[in-house]
């Protein structure tokens, strides 16, 4: 694969694989239901036809035919049209729950609170375990800003070069 070719980038694996298996599934089904149909309404037409003596002019066999089939067409429209709004909801929920996640968090990180007392519940995502991370290394990263200061406080010179070593890793 080259640098230039597009990889599928999975957001939400576990979601997205069950909204693909249950597309397919619908998928399938549909169209082994929309055969079935179509076999059972086209026999019944032809039955239909073959034992009359006397077909009117208007009536095209033709037109019967594609009528049929333009409902079936449309009948399966309807029903991945609701498929596609059940998933775009089910979708929509998933990615506000990790938006609101990240956004409490960024929040509280704004305000200078990178203590995990209190955090809600998330949901297990990439990104927020990023964040998460990145929360606990900046936690970790106060307490040995506190604890330096506490030695500085104490005439410790050592404290201060550590202090500022810490402050320029930054």
């Amino acid at each position: 694969m080259t640098q230039h070719q597009r990889r599928i980038k999975f957001i939400d694996p576990s979601l997205q694989g069950k909204l693909m298996a249950a597309l397919v599934l619908l998928e399938s089904l549909m169209v082994i239901l929309a055969m079935f149909y179509l076999y059972w309404r086209f026999s019944a037409l032809i039955e239909e036809r073959m034992f009359s003596i006397h077909v009117a002019a208007q009536d095209s066999f033709l037109q019967l035919l594609l009528l049929e089939l333009a409902w079936v067409v449309v009948f399966m429209s309807a029903i991945n049209f609701v498929a596609l709004l059940i998933a775009n909801g089910l979708w929509g929920r998933n990615i506000g729950r990790i938006i609101s996640a990240f956004r409490i968090r960024l929040f509280r990180m704004g305000r200078l609170d990178v203590s995990a007392s209190q955090l809600p519940a998330a949901p297990d995502h990439e990104v927020l375990q990023h964040l998460d991370g990145w929360r606990r290394r900046e936690e970790e990263k106060m307490r040995q800003i506190k604890a330096l200061s506490q030695r500085i406080m104490k005439d410790d010179p050592e404290a201060e070069a550590q202090l500022n070593q810490l402050l320029s890793d930054s």
